[in-house]
């Protein structure tokens, strides 16, 4: 009886192991869909960019961009084999219990059909009980012929649950064979993708390379916009200081302001995103120019690639401070959360107006279009005060 029961709480062990395996599997299938589906993004927009016909820097980051993606999603199929590769492990073990149960189940069966069929040469169930010597007797020979008989049915029924938890679980091993072996073919031509792709990469290089110095012009031209606009923002800044309190060195926020503020300094890595779809093709900082060696490039904020035409909406509720045109960026809007500002740089078309209030994910204006491709552009900047901020360290996860 020991041993029927052993059985059944054992498969009631075994049972949800296998919903834990796929959990984890599909939490690791997620991550690995959201790679693919930027790489699909990368991929459309570098044919919005190849549509111009002439080689551009955004389209090398763009490629550049690709690969990245495609690197991680090949260390994502790796990791998915693993996680198999351990999940068949598991399976494997889970099977050869049952197995063993099983033969184990099927041997107490046989006895017990053994020890009924001498009960039944020797003589009938009827006959036993009425033989007994006294009531007492009777009746503990009935209960023992019942809890027999009920002890026989228990063990007819953890065969047949055990037979069906083996058959279940052989089939699941052969679901994650099936599957590993779709992987094991997804990875070699992911593989053969990242070959072509970097192909792509070096020929690009090549041939912007040999544009060094319209690239150098560039350069000089992105350095001294993002110099205008600092400048425009800082005096902004110092207006907004002196209008708030003289002779402090920081804004004085109203209650109101506090409030915003507060909540803006309590989301991090969870602000929407200032455009509904987008990739960052810079990111914020000094870092080294994606073509160029030896030369340094800085970028106050990050710049977001999307769709041509896209809308530019609030990053969180404020008010707007400031909306101005510098040529080469387009026009600005700046808008204040306490003591934090956002900045939107290169719209063509603006909704907003300075002293107006905004919510979080309102548009408020309409990406110029690149001249050298289909692809649109936004500048996008976090202040807090005079201290520039990283971006993508308060931007929540592009789903």
């Amino acid at each position: 009886m020991f041993k029927v029961r052993y059985i059944v709480l054992l498969l009631f062990l075994i049972i949800p192991l296998c919903d834990v395996l796929s959990q984890n599997r599909k939490d690791l299938e997620d991550e690995r869909k959201k790679t693919q589906d930027e790489i699909e993004y990368t991929n459309n927009l570098l044919k919005l960019t190849q549509q111009k016909r002439q080689k551009s820097v955004q389209e090398f980051i763009l490629t550049n961009k690709k690969i990245e993606s495609r690197k991680t999603n090949i260390r994502q199929i790796n990791n998915e084999i693993n996680k198999i590769d351990t999940d068949i492990g598991k399976e494997q073990e889970a099977i050869n219990t049952l197995q063993n149960d099983l033969v184990k189940l099927r041997k107490e069966y046989e006895k017990l059909i053994y020890q009924a069929y001498k009960t039944k040469q020797t003589s009938d169930k009827l006959m036993y009980i009425l033989s007994s010597s006294d009531f007492n007797q009777a009746f503990l020979r009935l209960k023992y012929l019942h809890q027999y008989s009920k002890h026989r049915n228990n063990q007819i029924k953890s065969i047949e649950a055990t037979k069906l938890q083996l058959e279940k679980r052989v089939n699941e091993l052969e679901e994650l064979k099936n599957d590993k072996n779709s992987l094991l073919y997804e990875i070699s031509s992911e593989n053969k993708k990242l070959v072509v792709e970097k192909r792509q990469k070096e020929k690009l290089l090549k041939d912007l390379t040999n544009k060094e110095k319209q690239l150098k012009a560039e350069i000089d031209k992105k350095q001294r916009l993002a110099r205008e606009l600092n400048t425009k923002i800082q005096k902004l800044i110092a207006e907004e200081i002196e209008k708030s309190k003289k002779g402090s060195k920081t804004y004085r926020l109203t209650p109101e302001e506090k409030l915003i503020d507060d909540q803006f300094s309590s989301n991090v890595k969870r602000l929407p995103w200032p455009l509904e779809r987008g990739i960052v093709t810079e990111k914020f900082g000094e870092h080294n120019h994606p073509v160029l060696k030896g030369i340094k490039v800085r970028n106050d904020g990050i710049d977001i690639s999307t769709e041509k035409s896209s809308k530019v909406r609030a990053v969180f509720n404020g008010t707007v401070r400031n909306v101005f045109v510098i040529p080469g960026l387009n026009k600005v809007i700046i808008i204040r959360h306490g003591s934090y500002l956002s900045v939107y740089s290169n719209l063509i078309e603006v909704y907003v107006k300075p002293g107006q209030n905004v919510k979080t994910k309102q548009n408020i204006g309409i990406l110029a279009n690149d001249d050298k491709s289909d692809v649109s552009v936004l500048k996008f900047q976090i202040w807090k005060e005079n201290e520039k901020l990283d971006p993508e360290r308060w931007l929540t996860t592009m789903n």
